[in-house]
């Protein structure tokens, strides 16, 4: 975790899930993306995946905020 006065930077976890689907739902911000994540279980899915990939090589995407 990286964090400064004005943002914070993490990799992802489960409790992120209501938020990333928000996020990929959002048809704005779907335009704006090569990945078209609609789907509940699709976004469980790259949150796992995620998860995995920090633990097996130390990095992966993270959530600012």
């Amino acid at each position: 975790m990286l964090k400064t006065p004005r943002l914070t930077l993490r990799p992802l976890e489960k409790e992120d899930l209501a938020m990333l689907y928000k996020l990929y739902s959002n048809k704005e911000v779907l335009r704006l993306m090569t990945d078209n994540i609609q789907m509940l279980e699709t976004v469980k899915k790259l949150i796992a995946l995620q998860i995995q990939h920090q633990k097996k090589f130390g990095y992966s995407l993270w959530r600012i905020s």
